[in-house]
C-alpha cells in the first residue's frame, strides 16, 4: 500500500506539472494571439514610416531645389545690386558736374551781363573799348 500511495502521489505530482505546462501552453497560445496582433500592428506602424520617409525625402529634394534657386537669385541680385551701386556713384558724379557746369554758367552769364549794359541805346564800355581797338587796328 505504501508503494500504490507513492505511485499515487507521483502521478498527482506528475499531474500538477501536467496541469501546469498546459496552463502554461493555454497562456502562450492566448499571448500568441495578442502577439500577433501586436506584430501585425508593428507592421503597419513600419508600412506608414516607410511611406512618410518616402514623403520627407520627396520634400527634402523639393527644398533643396528650391534653396539652389533662391541662392542663384541671390547672386543675381547681388550682381543687380552692384550695377545699381555703379550706376548710383555715376548718377552723383554727374550731378556734381550739372552742379559746377550750371555755377561755371551763371558765372559766365553774370560776367556777360556785366560785359552788356542792356538799358535801351546804351552799350557798356567794354564793348566801345573794344569796338575802338578793332577799328584803329583796321
Amino acid at each position: 500500500m505504501n508503494e500504490a500511495q507513492g505511485q499515487l502521489s507521483a502521478a498527482d505530482s506528475a499531474l500538477n506539472e501536467a496541469q501546469a505546462a498546459v496552463d502554461v501552453c493555454q497562456q502562450a497560445v492566448s499571448q500568441k494571439a495578442e502577439l500577433e496582433n501586436n506584430l501585425s500592428a508593428a507592421q503597419g506602424g513600419l508600412s506608414q514610416a516607410q511611406s512618410s520617409k518616402t514623403e520627407l525625402a520627396a520634400a527634402l529634394e523639393s527644398l533643396k531645389a528650391g534653396q539652389s534657386t533662391i541662392d542663384q537669385s541671390r547672386i543675381q541680385l547681388d550682381s543687380e545690386s552692384a550695377k545699381l551701386a555703379a550706376g548710383e556713384r555715376e548718377l552723383a558724379s554727374n550731378e556734381k558736374t550739372l552742379t559746377a557746369s550750371r555755377k561755371n554758367s551763371r558765372r559766365r552769364l553774370l560776367r556777360l551781363r556785366q560785359a552788356v549794359d542792356v538799358t535801351p541805346g546804351r552799350i557798356c564800355r567794354k564793348w566801345i573799348s573794344t569796338i575802338s581797338s578793332s577799328t584803329r587796328m583796321a
